[in-house]
């Protein structure tokens, strides 16, 4: 039996070039797992830091309020009352800004929206029917559509002034009866 060592040493490199190119593989799948994780994490704590933002910009426009929080409903209240010019003042006002930051992080994938989202969605609610409130549906979305556009798309189906966004028909109907 002849061998040919030459044949052999071929197979001999091509099966251990095989094996290293697997080892590489699995080392690179690695790597792309932990840069995931670490840009989740990353995305959480930037979360948490607009949060703290958001509490911290707010606090001095929160103890203005307190007087008129009380039993406050921004589609039942009157646009020509104190508590409702109050509101926009130390409410809406000061959040558009805020939101309007959030869209572009959201937009921008630095922060987990989803996440936000659960700390947010009772202010962000009364700030849509408050801007709907005091401009009207076509004024709110052509003054801050376009620059709350993720926002609207993506809480706003899941908010509770989904109908005065998107139903608008029915709504237009309600405000005019």
């Amino acid at each position: 039996m002849h061998i040919d060592w030459n044949l052999t040493a071929s197979w001999a490199q091509s099966i251990s070039s095989t094996i290293v190119l697997f080892m590489i593989f699995s080392q690179i799948r690695q790597v792309n797992t932990q840069i995931i994780q670490s840009d989740n994490q990353e995305k959480f704590r930037r979360s948490w830091e607009f949060v703290k933002l958001y509490r911290d910009e707010l606090r001095n426009d929160e103890s203005k309020l307190n007087e008129y929080k009380d039993g406050f409903v921004p589609l039942t209240c009157d646009p020509g009352t104190e508590a409702f010019k109050r509101h926009v003042q130390h409410f809406y006002l000061p959040r558009l800004h805020l939101f309007v930051l959030l869209n572009q992080l959201v937009e921008y994938q630095e922060v987990d929206e989803r996440l936000l989202f659960g700390y947010l969605e009772e202010d962000f609610n009364k700030f849509v029917e408050l801007g709907i409130r005091q401009n009207g549906l076509e004024a709110f979305k052509l003054e801050h559509g376009q620059r709350l556009r993720l926002l609207l798309t993506l809480w706003g189906t899941q908010i509770k002034s989904t109908r005065m966004l998107y139903g608008m028909a029915e709504y237009a109907q309600q405000q005019s009866s």
